[in-house]
């Protein structure tokens, strides 16, 4: 009588894809550099600390990206989501966008996590003329152009720039030069003065 032989299982085939709970390489990458940026600025920044922080090797963020331009065109993003300023100010009755843009802008002032994001951002700007373009090309385009579309007024672009110089240089003059008055002054008080200009520039005659 011979041995009783085990039935073998079939071969399972091995998973396909990303190991569940695997880091997103790319994605990791992004998050670090976004962290490099906003800390450093732009030219303090440098592809070896940023895959040294990954732990990667610096060649994998030249594959993903490219260039150290190229990285930050990417995952520099406006701190705030444009889709939520769009969303919250389309429910907005036209004649008073004016005061709740100047609302938000100001509001944001205050925010500490946007507040050292966007500064460091904008002292790159400074120094770097193109990256100030893209990012000056970035909030318009992916905020206050759509806004002012949305109002189906005449000269939509050039109401998004006139816009873009009032919301910027108000930032620029609060969080980089720190003008005393301006930083000392009443968030109430401050909003009812920057808000006419910001109503005239969106829906008044140009």
């Amino acid at each position: 009588m011979g041995d009783a032989t085990t039935p073998t299982s079939p071969q399972q085939p091995k998973p396909i894809g990303r190991r569940p709970g695997s880091v997103d390489t790319r994605g990791h990458i992004a998050t670090i550099a976004r962290r490099h940026f906003g800390e450093r600025g732009y030219d303090n920044a440098t592809l070896r600390a940023i895959a040294a922080d990954a732990d990667v090797d610096p060649a994998l963020i030249t594959h993903y990206f490219g260039t150290k331009r190229q990285l930050f065109a990417e995952v520099v993003e406006p701190p705030v989501d444009p889709d939520t300023i769009i969303t919250a100010l389309a429910e907005v009755p036209p004649d008073e966008l004016g005061e709740r843009l100047a609302e938000l802008v100001v509001g944001l002032l205050d925010d500490p996590t946007y507040g050292a994001t966007f500064t460091a951002l904008l002292r790159t700007a400074a120094n770097n003329p193109d990256i100030a373009v893209m990012l000056g090309d970035r909030i318009k385009h992916s905020i206050l152009l759509p806004l002012a579309e949305q109002l189906d007024t005449d000269r939509p672009q050039l109401r998004a720039t006139l816009t873009a110089t009032q919301t910027l240089g108000l930032v620029v003059a609060h969080q980089i030069i720190q003008l005393d008055t301006l930083t000392h002054i009443d968030r109430r008080e401050l909003i009812a003065l920057v808000a006419p200009t910001l109503q005239r520039y969106l829906t008044g005659p140009l």
